[in-house]
């Protein structure tokens, strides 16, 4: 791609890049016991740089080519695993009848071709369909005010407010290092067949791999009508609570079902508003539509 190639991504990519790299700085200021000006030192800044990620001033925001590395810093400070951020194009998937992850157009650093649509049309997400912080504290546009009039999980943490959390923030909360080991209940090496003695390096990589693979087979389950009564069944579930036990067996379902249905994906074509065909095929025992 040409300079002028480069720079017209850019441009397109801005307010995503400026969007994510707020999120991930909320994310280490709220799971972490630091400042916004020792974030800064942390995660190897010039002063004020996080400060202006965090409130998206747009003449401060990473490049395309950078923002994967602030992707793996705060990672690093909140000891969970790093994904890959990838570039989703959200007109397909609203527009086009697109699915993940076929909505894909790549990875920020590449040299895509994005000339085709407006710069809202994209969003940065991770590669492996692995929620974002964003996903997790707003997803359900609920988010408790009672404990912490500064909508801070931060705070709620703090005063062990823990009914206090959103739902999916919880189902999700045992990737952080951070959280562990600090009195949150479903978070308790026990319960996870942990040794106590055990350190956050040793099993930790495992448990998100793992889920990982789960949240991966959710794109393909959802194509199916199999795939989609298992994922109805997760959701009523984890509404409930954090029953760990049945959480777990209905993933180990998932996981299966999943797996078998990926194989069995063959992409046709490329689907369009107005085409109502068949638009995947998979073995007998899925029906996709």
């Amino acid at each position: 791609m040409n300079k002028k190639g480069q720079k017209n991504m850019g441009r397109r990519l801005k307010p995503a890049l400026n969007r994510f790299s707020s999120m991930l700085i909320e994310e280490a200021l709220e799971l972490s016991s630091l400042t916004i000006e020792q974030l800064d030192e942390v995660l190897d800044f010039t002063p004020g740089i996080a400060g202006s990620y965090l409130h998206q001033k747009k003449d401060r925001g990473p490049q395309a080519g950078s923002i994967q590395e602030l992707e793996n810093r705060v990672a690093k400070l909140v000891k969970r695993t790093a994904h890959t951020i990838v570039v989703e194009n959200t007109y397909k998937v609203i527009f086009e009848n697109y699915r993940f992850p076929d909505s894909i157009e790549g990875k920020p650093a590449d040299n895509l071709n994005l000339r085709k649509y407006a710069p809202f049309c994209y969003e940065l997400r991770y590669e492996d369909n692995w929620p974002t912080f964003n996903d997790l504290k707003h997803k359900n546009g609920n988010f408790p005010i009672f404990i912490t009039p500064d909508r801070s999980i931060r705070s709620i943490l703090k005063y062990g407010a823990y009914d206090e959390l959103p739902i999916d923030f919880c189902h999700f909360s045992f990737q952080w290092g951070v959280l562990w080991d600090t009195g949150i209940p479903w978070l308790k090496r026990e319960s996870f067949g942990i040794s106590p003695n055990a350190h956050i390096d040793s099993f930790l990589p495992k448990l998100t791999e793992k889920r990982i693979r789960y949240k991966k087979s959710e794109c393909f389950l959802s194509r199916t009508i199999e795939g989609r009564e298992l994922l109805s069944e997760l959701k009523k579930t984890t509404e409930m609570g954090c029953d760990s036990s049945k959480i777990k067996s209905i993933y180990e379902r998932i996981l299966t079902a999943g797996e078998i249905a990926e194989k069995s994906y063959i992409k046709l074509s490329s689907p369009t508003q107005d085409d109502e065909s068949t638009e995947y095929v998979v073995s007998k025992q899925f029906l996709i539509r």
